[in-house]
């Protein structure tokens, strides 16, 4: 699953968004929602709706 995270990682900093914002969206899959939330507050807080609506999603996909 590591693997998976650094490769979002990679392909988001691919798409030109910076660092903080690439860890951001990256974490979504590695982590349960509150961290990802943590995460992304603490980096890049501009991001943290599309995170937070990201990270419910994936919550609510993977509980099925």
């Amino acid at each position: 699953m590591l693997k998976n995270v650094f490769e979002t990682i990679l392909a988001v900093l691919f798409f030109a968004f910076i660092p903080p914002q690439a860890s951001s969206i990256g974490i979504i899959g590695g982590a349960d929602g509150p961290t990802a939330i943590y995460v992304t507050h603490t980096l890049s807080p501009y991001v943290l709706s599309a995170v937070a609506i990201a990270a419910y999603l994936f919550l609510r996909n993977a509980k099925k």
